[in-house]
């Protein structure tokens, strides 16, 4: 594996490193090479790490750490099984690792390795880039601006009128429960698309418009541009219509620019993955709209991505459009 440069540490390596470690065992840790983890150590134990030995004690020293913080809820119950830090369990073969973590999740092996298994990975991942970012004050003070940790973020654009942008800027957003938000409840964004943010907001409101622009970190987002989050929609919609059965409601359905059915699937699961210790903080999808860019293209004019802002947190360097920030 080759080596990983610690002054741009990803999310993406994190996981592929925790993803060959579950599957060769914690304890092949020293013959294996997790360059991610490797580098994570460095960043936060600096040289104090020497020989294979002692950086694999360290590795273990870190994953054990994120591992327990995630709590002692199902996520975090899940992620020891997952790894042979229960009791009892170090040491046993993979395969019966992810069997006790799928029967403490409440489903089959084969359902916990299509999307759970992800997500568990992930948070650990987010848990050890926590760790590098707090150790960042350590750091060199003549280090260069790119010595940060990466983490992922996009820009946002929110449509909206004058008045409300200054209150946004004074006093902060105020979440939206629109029944029609097809990604569930938050604050919405378009995705490095100020025009159609634009459009939005000149639709709303002929005068007097206004874009207001965020930072958005997509840590704790529920991205659905990865095609492993729609087992847990898919989970949560059969669940939400044999309640609907059971008390005897009608199930909402889709409509031309009405999304119910999707906005009750999404904050179901959401409420879900709160259940076993997961928070999420936003939720990203691409939506396709518009007119086809010509005869026969799968193209569309309007096309774009958003963003559903659940946890204010995740938002920085708030301004509005137009303005240097």
């Amino acid at each position: 594996m080759p080596d990983v440069d610690r002054s741009s540490l990803h999310l993406e390596q994190l996981v592929d490193d925790l993803k060959t470690l579950r599957e060769k065992g914690l304890t092949r840790l020293h013959s294996l090479e997790p360059a991610a983890l490797k580098a994570a150590v460095d960043r936060i134990g600096g040289a104090a790490v020497g020989s294979d030995g002692q950086t694999a004690i360290a590795i273990e020293a870190l994953l054990r750490r994120a591992v327990e913080d995630l709590g002692d809820g199902t996520l975090g119950q899940a992620a020891a099984l997952l790894f042979g830090f229960a009791p009892n369990c170090r040491g046993l073969n993979p395969t019966d690792l992810r069997q006790r973590a799928a029967d403490r999740w409440g489903v089959t092996r084969d359902s916990f390795r299509k999307q759970p298994e992800h997500t568990v990975m992930v948070q650990i991942a987010q848990k050890i880039l926590e760790y590098c970012a707090a150790s960042s004050d350590g750091l060199e003070k003549d280090a260069p601006e790119t010595s940060a940790v990466v983490a992922s973020a996009v820009r946002g654009y929110h449509g909206t009128h004058m008045s409300y942008a200054s209150d946004i800027l004074k006093d902060g957003f105020r979440a939206s429960e629109n029944k029609l938000d097809w990604l569930g409840d938050g604050i919405y964004f378009f995705q490095d698309s100020s025009q159609r943010a634009i459009d939005w907001a000149k639709k709303l409101h002929t005068v007097e418009w206004a874009v207001v622009k965020a930072d958005i970190s997509l840590t704790g987002c529920m991205d659905l541009l990865d095609k492993s989050w729609f087992a847990t929609l898919e989970d949560a919609h059969d669940l939400l219509v044999a309640r609907h059965r059971a008390l005897g409601l009608k199930f909402p359905t889709q409509e031309d620019g009405a999304h119910g059915m999707d906005r009750l699937v999404i904050n179901a699961a959401v409420d879900i993955l709160a259940g076993k210790g997961m928070n999420i903080r936003s939720v990203r999808s691409i939506f396709q709209e518009g007119r086809p860019a010509f005869p026969g293209s799968a193209l569309f004019d309007r096309s774009h991505i958003q963003i559903a802002v659940r946890d204010l947190t995740v938002l920085s360097n708030i301004g509005l459009l137009g303005e240097t920030k």
